[in-house]
C-alpha cells in the first residue's frame, strides 16, 4: 500500500473513531467507594441500570460532589447528578426523566409499553415510587415504629396487587417502574434487615406477599440490575444506618 494510501486510511480511522466518540454518552455520577462508606446514589443507579437494559453505548464517569471539574460545571452549571452529557454537549438531569430519555434512544429493549394506556401505568407506578414508597420505607428505618411499619407495609401491598399476573412491574421483563424501584429496594432490603429486625423479604413472606417475593427474586436475575448493585448488604447496612440516613438529603427532596 502506497504511502499516500496509508495516510488516507489513518485519517479515515481517525474519523470514524471521532465520530464514535461524538455519539457516545456521558453518564456522570457520583464517587462510588464501599471503602470510604459510599455505596452510590440510588437515582444515578436507576439510570446506570436503564443504559444496561436498553443497550445504550455510554462511558460512566464518577466525580466528586465535592470538588467537581470544570469540564462537568460547564457543560452542567446546577451542578447535579446524576446527569448524562449528550453528544452535543447538553446536559440532562433528573433521575426519571433521564430513564425516558434513555428509553427513547434506546438500542435494545424498550423499558416502556407501546400501548399508551399501559405506557401511563408504568409511570404512574414509577411516581408512587418516589412519593410513597421511598418517603415511608426510609421513615420506617430512620424512626421505627409500629405506624411507619404498617404504612411501609401498605406499599409492599400496593406492589404485590400491581404484580398481580407479572413477573415484573413491567410485564415478562424489567422496565421503567422496575427501574424505579429497584435501588431503593436494594437498600432497604439490607438496611430494614439490620436495623430492624426484618428485610423487605422477610416482611413479604410474613405478610404473604408472595408475588412481591418472586419479584425481588426475578430482578436479583436481571443482569443489568446486578451490573449496577452495591457492594453488598453489608456495606449498604453500614451507610444507611438509621441517625445517619436521617441527614441524607435526597431523602427530603
Amino acid at each position: 500500500m502506497a504511502s499516500s494510501q496509508k495516510r488516507a486510511l489513518a485519517s479515515l480511522l481517525l474519523l470514524l473513531a471521532q465520530a464514535h466518540c461524538l455519539e457516545r454518552l456521558k453518564f456522570v455520577t457520583n464517587v462510588r467507594s464501599p471503602t470510604a462508606k459510599q455505596v452510590g446514589c440510588p437515582y444515578a443507579q436507576r439510570v446506570w441500570m436503564a443504559l444496561e437494559l436498553a443497550e445504550v453505548d455510554y462511558e460512566r464517569v464518577e466525580i466528586d460532589l465535592r470538588a467537581k471539574p470544570d469540564w462537568f460545571l460547564e457543560a452542567s452549571p446546577l451542578g447535579r447528578v446524576p446527569c448524562i452529557i449528550d453528544a452535543e454537549g447538553t446536559a440532562i438531569v433528573e433521575s426519571m426523566a433521564l430513564v425516558e430519555y434513555v428509553d427513547e434512544i434506546s438500542q435494545g429493549r424498550d423499558l416502556t409499553p407501546a400501548a399508551p394506556a399501559a405506557r401511563a401505568a408504568a409511570r404512574a407506578l414509577a411516581w408512587r415510587c418516589d412519593a410513597r414508597f421511598v418517603p415511608r420505607g426510609f421513615a420506617f428505618l430512620c424512626y421505627g415504629g409500629r405506624g411507619r411499619r404498617d404504612a411501609f407495609l401498605d406499599e409492599l401491598r400496593f406492589l404485590d396487587d400491581a404484580l398481580r399476573g407479572r413477573r415484573f412491574l413491567a410485564g415478562d421483563g424489567p422496565g421503567l417502574a422496575d427501574v424505579a424501584y429497584a435501588p431503593f429496594v436494594e437498600r432497604l432490603e439490607a438496611a430494614l434487615g439490620a436495623h430492624r429486625g426484618g428485610s423487605v423479604r422477610d416482611m413479604s413472606h410474613a405478610h404473604n406477599l408472595a408475588r412481591v417475593a418472586a419479584w425481588l427474586d426475578a430482578l436479583d436475575g436481571v443482569a443489568a440490575y446486578a451490573a449496577t448493585k452495591c457492594a453488598g448488604a453489608g456495606e449498604i447496612a453500614a451507610v444507611y444506618r438509621p441517625r445517619a440516613t436521617r441527614r441524607m438529603s435526597y431523602l427530603r427532596q
